[in-house]
C-alpha cells in the first residue's frame, strides 16, 4: 500500500508535515472543560462523577499500551502498519464522540457508566493518532528526535485552544451539543487526508544528500517552531480580546478564519525538500544498517552488490565515503560510520558493541527490561506527578473558576493561557534541550528537575491565588506540564533505544493514569467534598478558596518530590549523554561530509 512503484517511499517532510496537522486535531482530551458543564448540567452530575468522567477519559487516554504494541508488531510494514493505527485512532475518536453527541441530544438513555466509557474512547483514540506521529517521525528523524517531538506535542497542547476557537466563532454559547458532532466529523477527515502522506522512511534520502535545498533541516524544524508559536500567541490574543470585549458572530468567525490560515505554514514544510516521492540514498556497504528490513532492505543490498561488483558508484560515491572519516579526523573508520550506529536500532537490528567507550552502543532495551531498570521508575514518577498535576488543574479549571466567584466566560480565557503555555513549554523544552545537547553535550535530564520544581511553585501560587492571580498560575501550570510532555518522550527514546520505542513509551505512558486517578478523580474530589461539608452545603457546588487549597498544597510538595526524582536519573545518565553527544556529532559531520 503506497503512492509510486516499488522502491519509492513518501518524502519524510510530507509525513511530518501531516503528522502535525493529525496532533493539532486528535489532542480533543484537552476540550473537555468546553462541554463538561454540558455533561453536568444535562445529566445532573456530582462533582465526583464528573472527575470521574474525566479521570476515565486520562486513563484510558493516556494507556497508549495496545497502540504501542500493535505498532510494533507492524513495525515491518513501512506504508501500511502506520497507516493502519492511525485508521484506529480516527475510528474511536469517531466511536466516542458520535456517542457522546447522541447522548447528550437523547438519542439513547446514557447512564453514568456510558459517558464514562464515550469520553475515554474518544481521548484513546488521539492516543493512537499520537503513537502514529510520534514514533513515525521519532525513527524518520532520529537524529533530531527533541526539534521532532517539541513540535509534534506542542500541537497537541494547542488542539485546546485551537478547538475553543471553533467553537466560540462556529458555535452560539449553548452549541456544546453540536460542538461534539465537530470533534467527531473534523478529525476523522483530517486523518484521511493525512493517511497517504504517513509512511516510514527510516534511511537516509536521496533527496537529503543534494545541495541546494530551499531549507535545512534545521530550518525546517525551526520553522515548524517559530509558526506553531504564532498560532499559540493568535489564539491565546484573540480569546483575551473576546472575553474583554464580546465580539459579533461575523468577528469571531473571522477570528477562526485568521487560525485556520496560520495552519498553512505547516502545510508548506515540504516545500522544496525533494519532491512528493523519494528513494533511499546508498553511498556505501555499512549504511545498509539504514536498509528496512524485508524486501526493500533486500532490493538495497542486492542493488549495491550489483553496483560494487560491476565498478559501479553510487550517488555521493567513493569521494563522499572517503571524505568522511578525514572530515572527523579519523575519528570514525571508513568500515564503521556512526550514521549506522546512532539509527541501526531504528530498522530491528541488534546494536553493535563499539571498539572502545567513546563508540559505545546506546542502549537497547525491550519493555520487560525497561521495568526491571530504576530508569524506569525514577521516569515514571517524575512523569505521574508532573502531568498529573497539569491535568488536576485541567479537570478542575471550570469548578476553579467557580469557587473563587469567577464568571463562566473566564474559563475559555484560562483554558487558553494554559494551552499556549503548555504549548510554549513544549517547544522550549524540546527545542532547547536538543541543541545544547548537540552543541555542548548538556544531558536532557537535567531539565527533569527545573520543570519539576517549576510545577511545585506554580501549585504553590495557586494555593494562594485569588481570581485576579490565577491566569498567571494557571500559566506556570500549563508551561511546567508542557515541558514533562516535551522532555519524557524523548528521554525514553534515548533511555531505552527506539528499536522497541512504541511499546517502551506506551509503558511510561501508563504513568499519566496514574497520577489522574491518584491527583483528580482522588485527592482533589476528597477535598472538595470535605470543603462542602464545612461549608455546611449539600449541593455539589463548593464556593470559598479552601474548595482547591489543600489540594494545591498537596501538589506542591509532590513536586518536590518529582524535582529529586529528576535530580536521580540525571545523575545516573550523565555518562550516557557523554556518549550521546559524540554520537550525534559525529553524525552530523558525516551527513555533512557525504553531500
Amino acid at each position: 500500500m503506497g503512492l509510486g512503484p516499488r522502491g519509492l517511499y513518501i518524502n519524510k517532510w510530507h509525513t511530518f508535515s501531516a503528522s502535525l496537522l493529525v496532533q493539532l486535531f486528535f489532542g480533543s482530551a484537552y476540550t473537555f472543560p468546553l462541554y463538561a458543564p454540558l455533561l453536568k448540567s444535562r445529566f445532573d452530575l456530582s462533582q465526583g462523577q464528573l472527575e470521574f468522567v474525566a479521570s476515565g477519559a486520562n486513563v484510558i487516554g493516556s494507556c497508549a499500551l495496545l497502540s504501542g504494541l500493535t505498532y510494533d508488531a507492524l513495525e515491518r510494514h513501512k506504508r501500511l502498519g502506520p497507516r493502519l493505527v492511525l485508521l484506529a485512532g480516527m475510528a474511536f475518536n469517531l466511536l466516542g464522540f458520535l456517542g457522546l453527541w447522541a447522548a447528550v441530544t437523547g438519542r439513547f438513555q446514557a447512564s453514568l457508566g456510558h459517558l464514562a466509557v464515550l469520553t475515554a474512547l474518544a481521548a484513546n483514540g488521539g492516543m493512537w493518532a499520537d503513537t502514529t506521529s510520534l514514533v513515525t517521525n521519532v525513527r524518520n528523524f532520529p537524529a533530531s528526535r527533541g526539534s521532532v517531538l517539541a513540535a509534534l506535542k506542542a500541537c497537541v497542547s494547542l488542539s485546546g485552544p485551537l478547538f475553543a476557537c471553533f467553537f466560540s466563532g462556529l458555535f452560539p454559547p449553548d452549541g456544546a451539543a453540536a460542538f461534539l458532532l465537530f470533534l467527531a466529523l473534523v478529525p476523522a477527515a483530517v486523518a484521511l487526508l493525512a493517511l497517504g502522506f504517513v509512511n516510514h522512511c527510516s534511511f537516509l534520502q536521496e533527496s537529503e544528500l543534494r545541495e541546494g535545498h530551499a531549507l535545512s533541516a534545521e530550518r525546517r524544524f525551526s520553522l515548524a517552531l517559530l509558526s506553531l508559536g504564532a498560532l499559540s500567541l493568535y489564539l491565546v490574543s484573540m480569546t483575551t480580546l473576546e472575553a474583554l470585549h464580546p465580539w459579533s458572530r461575523a468577528a469571531r468567525l473571522a477570528a477562526t478564519a485568521g487560525a485556520v490560515v496560520l495552519l498553512l505554514p505547516l502545510a508548506l514544510l515540504p516545500w522544496g525538500s525533494g519532491g512528493l516521492l523519494t528513494r533511499r540514498a546508498r553511498l556505501r556497504p555499512p549504511l545498509e544498517l539504514y536498509a528496512s528490513e524485508g524486501e526493500e532492505g533486500e532490493e538495497a543490498a542486492q542493488s549495491w552488490g550489483q553496483q560494487e561488483a560491476g565498478g559501479g558508484i553510487p550517488a555521493g560515491g567513493a569521494e563522499a565515503a572517503g571524505a568522511a572519516p578525514d572530515a572527523l579526523g579519523g575519528g570514525a573508520s571508513s568500515q564503521e560510520p556512526l550514521l549506522g550506529s546512532l539509527v541501526e536500532s531504528v530498522q530491528g537490528g541488534e546494536p553493535k558493541a563499539a571498539r572502545g567507550s567513546e563508540h559505545a552502543a546506546l542502549p537497547e532495551l525491550s519493555p520487560w527490561q525497561c521495568l526491571a531498570t530504576p530508569d524506569f521508575w525514577l521516569l515514571s514518577v517524575v512523569c505521574a506527578i508532573g502531568t498529573g498535576t497539569g491535568l488536576t488543574l485541567l479537570n478542575n479549571l471550570g469548578q476553579l473558576v467557580t469557587a473563587l466567584s469567577g464568571k463562566p466566560r473566564a474559563v475559555p480565557v484560562l483554558l487558553s493561557f494554559f494551552g499556549v503555555s503548555n504549548c510554549a513549554g513544549r517547544l522550549l523544552l524540546g527545542h532547547i534541550p536538543e541543541r545544547l545537547l548537540h552543541a555542548r553535550g548538556t544531558p536532557r535530564p537535567l531539565f527533569l528537575p527545573l520543570v519539576s520544581a517549576l510545577m511545585s511553585l506554580a501549585c504553590l501560587a495557586l494555593a494562594a491565588a485569588d481570581l485576579r492571580l490565577l491566569a498567571p498560575a494557571v500559566s506556570l501550570v500549563g508551561f511546567a506540564y508542557g515541558g514533562h510532555w516535551a522532555l519524557l518522550p524523548t528521554l525514553v527514546s534515548e533511555l531505552f533505544g527506539l528499536r522497541r520505542f512504541a511499546a517502551n513509551l506506551a509503558l511510561v505512558m501508563m504513568a499519566p493514569s496514574v497520577g489522574s486517578v491518584g491527583l483528580s478523580m482522588l485527592l482533589a474530589s476528597w477535598f472538595y467534598r470535605r470543603a462542602i461539608e464545612r461549608h455546611g452545603g449539600s449541593g455539589h457546588t463548593c464556593l470559598g478558596r479552601d474548595c482547591f487549597q489543600p489540594t494545591f498544597l498537596v501538589l506542591s510538595l509532590l513536586g518536590l518530590a518529582s524535582a529529586a526524582c529528576g535530580v536521580a536519573l540525571y545523575r545516573r545518565q550523565r555518562g550516557l549523554y557523554r556518549r550521546e553527544h559524540r554520537q550525534v556529532a559525529r553524525f552530523d559531520q558525516e551527513t555533512r561530509a557525504a553531500r
